[in-house]
């Protein structure tokens, strides 16, 4: 059990293995992974990292970046999608997310 209550979940496909930190989220993946399958989608990508904010220094001492990291990202159409699987939005998830947003204004952000 995670910190929120969810249940982690592990998926095998094609030989391949995968875990997820909830159910929800190995869901979204299954139906993506069949998207992909039957050529609807493509690069579909695990945890995909964006930097929000680089490292810095600060009065001598160093900040870390911010990172975002989203569940999945994938190609549709020409169009990139980056997905979150969300059952619980804490307060940094959303800032970080209104950050992503606002600096990938050439991406669909789907929150599912």
């Amino acid at each position: 059990m995670t910190k929120y209550g969810n249940k982690k979940a592990t998926l095998k496909r094609d030989g391949e293995t995968y875990s997820f930190d909830s159910r929800h989220e190995a869901r979204v993946f299954d139906t993506l992974y069949s998207q992909l399958k039957r050529g609807e989608i493509s690069d579909l990508v695990l945890q995909p990292e964006y930097e929000l904010v680089p490292k810095q220094d600060w009065n001598g001492a160093a900040l870390r970046a911010v990172k975002y990291i989203a569940d999945f990202r994938y190609t549709k159409n020409n169009i990139t999608y980056v997905v979150d699987a969300k059952g619980f939005r804490t307060k940094d998830y959303i800032i970080k997310m209104k950050l992503f947003v606002y600096q990938n204004k050439d991406v669909v952000f789907l929150e599912v």
